[in-house]
């Protein structure tokens, strides 16, 4: 199996692929017409997996209007419960929908930290949960609307169009009410049922007069824990870093889960809550295509925790792309440099769910990077997930190499595709073992004698490799300068590679942005060499390739 060659696009290819599209007035379509009172079951299916579309039901009357919540705030005062008063209510919020005319102004809104976008609208019914909606009113080329609540003093990015559909009053947000206090709690929970109740929301009450009304239950911090399937280790494990969200109504609270796929978020809720799932990070985030976008997971309304495996399908696809790029962001290395970019762009991950006759594709102008689901090359069966947890190392490892060399991909264009190729190689198989070897304790991963049904170049440790029978291109160079292992003793025909001593880190810093070929290499590696390497036995091992 191969890995396409590193792809340079040039910028107005993918340019003209954008289309614009201009805003339109609130509209879900293909929804049924369901009427805004009496709404109370809070009952969502979940579909295997937690794969599909989601699906709307009714639309909701708001109970966090300003006009709604001064209504409920006159009725309890009329019961003696003034803490405060209905003019001392006002506007703390707007529900806005943004609609982004393209992927760029979709990736700047999500990029915003202040944001916690949705992509279906947040009041109407969920029926079904799942891992994609698109508002069906627009086309699939164009982002769907996004939806979220923002503070009153929120700065609103200039050129993308917005549509203030609602002045909120949210009063757990509200910092003159303190929930730790008896009297104030008491008040909270009488303003937000009365309001629920006046609005049909019958379901989210803690005490009203409704067969559907719920017993009072105690305050709860959302959490669970998020666990993966990992077919090479035959287990689950903690999927670490994923953005995990806990929203009612207009509030959401965040937490990120940790090595062993625990979370705990700082808020806390006395009724049910919609727990969603985000593949995103500061420096990344996974989508389906290119004008899709940010793949998630809708998860249950419930109270208490949410805990999950994903044990198949294309969200735990998803989930190992996730887990090569946030290792090479932010967990051990070994000292290699990070993959960040200079202009700070996010990179984006394209998971694409079909089969292919590569594995990766890096796009470097662009910071865009895809990942095959399924290897066409080996009868369309499913990469397995560390070949693509290293599959997703060697794209990232393309994007350091780029902004290592001293005038980014002007440069690196210049360099041969061989060595262009086998660095990526070595970095995603160190990587790789040291995620799956020492992380996971799996005796021998990426050694030479781990010789198992695994993509290159983790099988044997790349051993195998020789100039007749592998591509040229896609070679061991870069892991026979680290190892000490000499594969000539192991098979006939391979390099004799009597090299051993240095490091990922020492040749990224010191040798990388220097070298275009071999003989660049050779003159490098022999002006850095560790000590006990000659430089007959640097020409011996370059001479292989």
């Amino acid at each position: 199996m191969r890995k396409l060659k590193f792809m340079i696009v040039a910028a107005g290819l993918l340019a003209t692929t954008c289309i614009l599209h201009s805003c339109k007035k609130e509209e879900v379509k293909g929804l049924k017409n369901e009427p805004k009172t009496d709404i109370s079951s809070t009952s969502k299916i979940i579909p295997q997996d937690y794969e599909g579309e989601v699906i709307l039901g009714a639309h909701l009357q708001n109970p966090y209007t300003i006009t709604n919540m001064m209504a409920a705030a006159t009725a309890i005062q009329q019961q003696g419960y003034t803490t405060l008063l209905p003019n001392q209510i006002s506007v703390t919020h707007y529900y806005v929908k943004f609609s982004p005319s393209d992927s760029n102004q979709y990736e700047e809104l999500s990029a915003d930290t202040n944001l916690k976008l949705y992509d279906y609208p947040l009041d109407y019914e969920i029926i079904q949960a799942g891992n994609r909606y698109h508002n069906p009113s627009l086309p699939s080329a164009t982002p769907t609307y996004q939806y979220a609540a923002v503070k009153t003093n929120f700065v609103f990015p200039q050129g993308i169009t917005y549509e203030i559909l609602a002045e909120l009053y949210i009063p757990e947000e509200d910092s003159r009410i303190n929930d730790d206090v008896p009297e104030h709690n008491v008040y909270l929970n009488k303003l937000l049922d009365m309001a629920y109740v006046l609005t049909g929301n019958f379901s989210d009450t803690l005490d009203a007069p409704s067969t559907t009304a719920k017993v009072t239950a105690p305050k709860f911090n959302p959490g669970g824990k998020i666990e993966i399937f990992d077919t090479r280790l035959g287990r689950n494990i903690g999927l670490e870093g994923v953005e995990m969200r806990a929203r009612r109504w207009f509030t959401t609270y965040t937490a990120q889960t940790n090595f062993n796929g625990d979370y705990r978020m700082g808020g806390r809720f006395e009724r049910d809550c919609n727990y969603s799932l985000h593949f995103t990070q500061p420096h990344f985030s996974v989508r389906e295509h290119y004008f899709g976008l940010t793949a998630w997971i809708d998860g249950p309304k419930k109270g208490g925790d949410w805990n999950l495996v994903i044990s198949n399908g294309y969200n735990r696809f998803v989930g190992h792309i996730f887990r090569g790029s946030f290792r090479y962001h932010y967990k051990f290395i070994d000292g290699l440099q990070r993959p960040y970019r200079p202009s700070a762009a996010r990179t984006i991950f394209l998971a694409k769910d079909g089969s292919k006759s590569w594995s990766g594709v890096n796009y470097g102008v662009f910071p865009i990077l895809k990942i095959a689901r399924f290897d066409a090359t080996r009868g369309g069966i499913e990469f397995s997930s560390d070949e693509v947890f290293s599959t997703t190392c060697h794209e990232l490892a393309h994007t350091s190499h780029i902004v290592k060399m001293n005038s980014g991909v002007i440069q690196f264009i210049q360099v041969s595709s061989q060595l262009q190729e086998s660095w990526p190689v070595a970095v995603e198989w160190w990587l790789t073992k040291l995620e799956y070897k020492i992380t996971r304790s799996v005796p021998d991963y990426g050694d030479w004698n781990y010789l198992v049904a695994v993509q290159f170049p983790n099988s044997g440790g790349y051993q195998e490799w020789s100039k007749p029978t592998n591509d040229d291109d896609y070679t061991s160079l870069y892991i026979n300068l680290f190892d000490n292992i000499n594969e000539s003793t192991l098979y006939a025909g391979r390099p004799n590679d009597q090299v051993q001593g240095y490091t990922f880190s020492f040749i990224e810093a010191n040798i990388l942005k220097h070298v275009y070929g071999l003989s660049s290499l050779s003159a490098k590696l022999k002006t850095l060499k560790p000590a006990g390497v000659t430089d007959p036995q640097i020409d011996l091992l370059l001479s292989a390739y």
